[in-house]
């Protein structure tokens, strides 16, 4: 038995949910390139930040969308690279065989960025970074707040839709992680090796 992927095992770790993640990032990453490329601060008073917001606020709807079906199929991905993985160590070495895990073991061991690193791990980063953007703006509200409560300007209205967002990718990390739980039950809690 071999260990290459066919075309629905690749579709499976690397479909068109990974795919509409990988585009948000895109987009997210667009949005904040133009904003860094604002060298004054743009007529509204809350400058810099009420741009922020606006464009994290935008995204945030993509994330919804695209997010849930990508943390949906994450534990059956996670299960069929554990099973490959599984698979290839019972294998006898064979320098001729080299499949996909094969392949990415070379990889991920010859790159600095991905060494040590699992598929599996990479996999669930984007949904790692809703949490760690949640604590990002959470961040960025208090720092906010303290500005305002100093006398510096700003506006409320900028205030209130950081609020607002910091409330919004709040349920959405909740909402991901229920989510995650569900399928978890559904299609087996990966046990990555």
């Amino acid at each position: 038995m071999g260990l290459s992927l066919d075309q629905d095992e690749v579709e499976i770790i690397c479909g068109g949910s990974l795919r509409a993640v990988r585009n948000v990032s895109a987009n997210l990453l667009a949005k904040l390139e133009v904003l860094s490329l604002v060298k004054t601060n743009p007529v509204d008073a809350a400058g810099r930040a009420e741009l922020l917001v606006g464009s994290y606020a935008e995204i945030l709807r993509e994330m919804r969308g695209s997010y849930f079906p990508f943390v949906g199929g994450y534990s059956k991905a996670a299960n069929l690279i554990s099973k490959k993985v599984e698979e290839l160590s019972k294998l006898k070495k064979n320098k001729q065989q080299y499949h996909f895990i094969r392949i990415w073991q070379i990889i991920s061991n010859s790159l600095d960025v991905l060494q040590g690193k699992r598929l599996d791990s990479l996999l669930i980063k984007p949904v790692q970074r809703v949490y760690q953007t949640k604590l990002l703006f959470e961040r960025l509200l208090k720092e906010y707040d303290k500005l305002i409560s100093n006398g510096s300007t700003g506006t409320s209205k900028c205030m209130k839709d950081l609020k607002k967002l910091c409330a919004d990718i709040n349920t959405l990390a909740t909402d991901l992680n229920k989510h995650m739980s569900e399928s978890k039950k559904t299609q087996g809690n990966p046990s990555m090796k």
